[in-house]
Formats: structure tokens, C-alpha cells, sequence
């Protein structure tokens, strides 16, 4: 297993663990409802710790990505000129990259 598995794997286990104990002492409801709580809380926290660490997929994170306001821009890919349409105006070619 590879690092981030074994992370995974012993925060469920102590989030399991945690959950249950409240069942013991505190009375029925209450109990359950905490445990959810404990859930739910570690869930939103994970969530955040991923997102901060690899990015939402729009913003600039530790890949990369694209940032809300900016604009694609087709690059021909036999003389590097930008186009527009569906073909390049300089030397007619249809293969463009994506900047």
C-alpha cells in the first residue's frame, strides 16, 4: 500500500472509532447524533484539506488549472500563429493546440 492508502485507511479507522465511543456514554439520540456529527465534520475537513492541497479544477492548485476570466487561445501547430476560426489563415492548416 502506498503512503496516502495507509493515511486513508488509519484516519477512517480512528474517525470509526471516534464516532462509536459517544454511543456508549451519552443516550440514544444524542449519541448517534454526534456520531454523525464527528462524520460529517471530518468529511467537510477532508474536503477542504484536498481542495487546498490539489485545487478545486478552476483555480491554480498544485496542477494547475484554469482560472476564472481567462481566455482559451487556439495556437496553430505548423507556424505557431493564433487563429480563430476553424482553420489557420496564414498557412490553412486545421491542427491547433489549446493555450
Amino acid at each position: 500500500m502506498h503512503d496516502f492508502q495507509k493515511n486513508m485507511m488509519i484516519r477512517m479507522i480512528v474517525i470509526i472509532i471516534l464516532s462509536i465511543i459517544p454511543q456508549f456514554f451519552l443516550p440514544f439520540p444524542y449519541g448517534i447524533i454526534l456520531g454523525l456529527a464527528i462524520i460529517a465534520g471530518n468529511y467537510f475537513f477532508m474536503r477542504k484539506a484536498i481542495i487546498s492541497r490539489y485545487g478545486s479544477g478552476y483555480g491554480a492548485g498544485k496542477f494547475g488549472g484554469i482560472e476564472f476570466g481567462s481566455k482559451l487561445s487556439k495556437t496553430c501547430t505548423v507556424c505557431g500563429s493564433s487563429a480563430k476560426g476553424v482553420e489557420c489563415k496564414r498557412c490553412g492548416s486545421k491542427s491547433f493546440k489549446m493555450s
